[in-house]
């Protein structure tokens, strides 16, 4: 039972330093771009979802987290989620993206 229980101590003080390594470290970062239109001609929301992307991948990047990244599906169709202000004659249109960043 000794002889047992070392093999053990000594297999779980062999593998620490292997477990610190496999660990990940994660970022969370939000980017929001807002661009001011009209009802009538609404901006490219693909386009504007691209930017808010990189808006939180510039966060990402300054907090020193440039590797893999998975986006969030914010909404049905996209991983940005839109939300809309009136302002006089026009709009506000809000896109959020959020991402998981990896090291």
């Amino acid at each position: 039972m000794r002889i047992l229980s070392m093999t053990v101590l000594g297999i779980v003080t062999a593998m620490s330093p292997i477990t610190l390594l496999a660990q990940t470290q994660t970022y969370r970062a939000e980017g929001v771009k807002t661009v001011g239109a009209g009802a009538i001609n609404p901006p490219n929301p693909r386009d504007t979802c691209n930017l808010a992307k990189k808006a939180a991948t510039d966060k990402a990047a300054s907090a020193g987290f440039k590797g893999r990244v998975e986006w969030d599906h914010l909404s049905t169709d996209s991983d940005c989620k839109l939300s809309t202000t009136g302002a006089g004659i026009g709009y506000y249109y809000i896109f959020t993206a959020k991402g998981t960043f990896y090291k």
